[in-house]
């Protein structure tokens, strides 16, 4: 299978190889960014693109109760902004569950690859350098790869929570209530 999937993907021995020397935890890392940079393009398209049909609806039910008195308007406008608030961050919480969950991956990366060098050291007694330098690479490998996944993630976090904001104070200003 390997030499199949090699001829078609010249990088494919190159990338198996980086996830084999990353320890057990690094597939669970990439498979946690693969998810997290699906959501948050996701994310940006409904947030930058697709917005209007999210908010378009919510509008055209405040234009109906316009001829509604000033206290049950209140409450149907509160009602529609919590509507939108909860639409327009719909995988918001989710996308920061893997922001976080990301790093904590590297750590148990490296804390696998720091049980490795103990085994090592207690099998072959003084040490052999060589398999601790492995379990060394294993270790600095699984936490880089779980902060690189981790920082753009919490950068995109931050950005998708002001463009909620935006929006919604758009939406807000939208619906005054006369």
């Amino acid at each position: 299978m390997s030499k199949v999937l090699s001829s078609y993907l010249p990088g494919y021995e190159g990338i198996n190889e980086l996830l084999y020397s990353g320890g057990v935890v690094l597939p669970y890392i990439l498979l946690t960014s693969i998810v997290l940079w699906l959501l948050i393009c996701e994310r940006i398209w409904t947030l930058y693109f697709a917005y209007s049909s999210v908010l378009q609806p919510l509008t055209v039910r405040w234009q109906a109760v316009a001829c509604y008195e000033a206290p049950r308007r209140k409450k149907i406008r509160a009602q529609l902004e919590s509507e939108a608030r909860v639409s327009l961050s719909a995988t918001l919480s989710f996308i920061s569950t893997l922001v976080t969950v990301s790093p904590l991956l590297g750590l148990l990366g490296t804390t696998i690859g720091m049980v490795e060098i103990f085994d090592v050291v207690a099998v072959s007694g003084s040490g052999n350098v060589r398999a601790m330098a492995a379990g060394v690479g294993q270790c600095t490998l699984s936490t880089m790869a779980g902060l690189v996944v981790a920082l753009p993630g919490l950068y995109w976090v931050h950005l998708l929570t002001k463009r909620i904001e935006r929006l919604m104070d758009d939406f807000s200003r939208e619906m005054a209530i006369d």
